[in-house]
């Protein structure tokens, strides 16, 4: 199984290398869906992407925001960890992932 997954990688890396692009898109989603997934408002990530620390991937043409799913959550977990076990402002959680 560990075979398979090395495997993988390198078919993606050599993807990249060759072709310019990822084999397997980002899975873009709306903020609602984000919400959701993250368990948290749709009003914290808007906070979140206002003050800098989310970065939405797209945008429609009606003018919603899609974030990339994985990136996103791995984003919003990292902050409120930040928040909770480090006790750290926002502005603190700014500088630390600016680094």
């Amino acid at each position: 199984m560990l075979y398979n997954i090395n495997h993988k990688a390198k078919l993606i890396a050599l993807c990249f290398i060759l072709y310019g692009f990822d084999p397997m898109p980002a899975e873009l989603i709306k903020i609602g869906e984000l919400a959701k997934l993250a368990k948290v408002l749709p009003s914290t990530i808007h906070y979140y992407t206002k003050e800098g620390l989310l970065k939405f991937a797209d945008e429609t043409q009606g003018g919603y925001r899609l974030y990339d799913r994985v990136q996103a959550l791995g984003r919003i977990r990292t902050i409120q960890s930040l928040q909770l076990r480090n006790r750290l402002t926002i502005s603190e959680i700014k500088k630390r992932i600016k680094k």
